[in-house]
């Protein structure tokens, strides 16, 4: 069942929702002063953690309420890796295909998807 949340009245959008069960999830969003920021729950949604975090995030998932990683984009891509639920990230390295399109984990490992050679 879904249940409309008010986040806070400064958000002005939103990007990647990811819920690792029912209390813990994280959003990517963006405050209408411009700056990036990650909204974290830890009881479904009745209220938000405002955490800053890194502009440009276009992909972001999480394994349980510790682990995640996320991919920065813009002139350059990176991905990165939480172990503290999304306080603060570690820089994984550099990012070289331009055509990636999507991040997913299995327990400590970091899978990114390409669409290099693909035609639409």
């Amino acid at each position: 069942m879904w249940t409309e949340r008010t986040f806070a009245n400064n958000i002005g959008g939103v990007g990647k929702v990811v819920f690792v069960d029912s209390i813990h999830g994280w959003v990517t969003a963006g405050l209408w002063s411009g700056q990036s920021v990650i909204l974290r729950t830890n009881d479904g949604g009745e209220t938000w953690q405002i955490i800053p975090t890194l502009p440009g995030i276009v992909a972001m998932s999480f394994i349980d309420t510790l682990q995640g990683w996320l991919i920065q984009g813009g002139t350059e891509t990176h991905a990165y890796h939480t172990t503290d639920g999304g306080i603060t990230w570690q820089r994984l390295g550099r990012i070289y295909d331009p055509m990636w399109d999507d991040l997913n984990q299995v327990p400590y490992r970091l899978w990114i998807a390409s669409m290099a050679g693909r035609s639409d």
